[in-house]
């Protein structure tokens, strides 16, 4: 958390949260890494990374692009390059 505080110069904002359901007999929640927030006439898109010791950076580059052309996909005709129609 300091690193990012010192070194990025823009809000983060959110990209995930949990989701779920609870009842009176159980409950049950995971995390929701792809998500949408409409603001007044936008869609904002949000998909998360799990960058641990050891991973590479094109590659997470990679699975992160794709997470978002998935996203990309639900709401556009013209789905972006690389999701498969």
């Amino acid at each position: 958390m300091i690193f990012i505080r010192e070194n990025e110069d823009f809000a983060r904002g959110w990209y995930a949260g949990s989701i779920g359901y609870i009842s009176h007999q159980q409950a049950e929640f995971c995390v929701a890494i792809r998500s949408a927030l409409i603001v007044d006439k936008q869609i904002q898109l949000f998909a998360g990374a799990g960058i641990v010791p050891g991973s590479i950076a094109e590659s997470e580059w990679q699975e992160l692009d794709k997470k978002m052309s998935t996203l990309l996909s639900l709401i556009s005709d013209h789905p972006p390059l690389g999701v498969a129609s």
